[in-house]
């Protein structure tokens, strides 16, 4: 039914994944090497050959092997691919685990300083409308269940703006470090994941079931 993956760089959380889940360990991989390197895992991911994630499953879904210790009082992976086995839905969807939406310009530049410009011009090489932006459920990290359909198109619109954040930029940008040194590399990619789903057509995007706390005033999200 669905391929699960706990991701992380080694095998240091292997023992640490949801029973459910696959262990993705991202050393086991090459990478196309770029001028900076991008050693991160929103990079890494979305390199591996489509042919490892084939299978007679229709799903599939991405959370960090380091789930528990980030989000502490957030449902567990089994928790979740247990109520997702139970009803899964039946037509093109995403459903991304957590989302700052509808405030993700508002999050974006108060944790992330400096992202905006570029996640805009991305937005532009996208077509993409501000009102295609304007969903509370876009992602927001790296963390998602969805159609693999989806997936594989999603994967191939994120390495088209690897491309182009490569042949613009060399994958250096004026980011203020604002407590997350080269971290906010990964935080970026998952913005632009953000902007590459809002290009895809017809999807149902499932509210997701965490948001960050803006209500009761501005709060540190967990690392990572």
């Amino acid at each position: 039914m669905i391929d699960f993956y706990q991701v992380w760089h080694n095998a240091d959380y292997i023992d640490k994944k949801a029973p459910s889940a696959k262990y993705l360990n991202l050393s086991e991989f090459k990478y196309p090497e770029l001028k900076c390197g991008l050693d991160i895992q929103e990079y890494k991911v979305y390199q591996i050959p489509n042919e490892y994630f084939n299978s007679d499953n229709e799903y599939i879904g991405f959370a960090s092997s380091r789930w528990s210790e980030k989000f502490p009082s957030a449902p567990t992976i089994e928790y979740l691919l247990t109520s997702f086995k139970s009803c899964p839905p039946k037509d093109r969807f995403w459903h991304s685990l957590i989302t700052a939406q509808p405030h993700w310009i508002e999050h974006m530049t108060h944790f992330h300083k400096g992202l905006l410009s570029y996640i805009l011009e991305g937005a532009g090489v996208l077509g993409i409308t501000p009102h295609q932006l304007n969903n509370q459920a876009l992602p927001m990290c790296n963390s998602f269940i969805c159609r693999k359909d989806l997936f594989f198109e999603a994967k191939a619109k994120m390495n088209h703006m690897f491309d182009f954040y490569e042949q613009n930029f060399e994958h250096k940008f004026d980011f203020a470090d604002n407590g997350y040194a080269e971290r906010v590399l990964g935080c970026f990619y998952e913005r632009v994941l953000m902007i590459v789903l809002a290009s895809c057509s017809n999807v149902r995007f499932i509210n997701p079931i965490m948001y960050w706390e803006w209500a009761q005033g501005l709060q540190q999200p967990p690392n990572g």
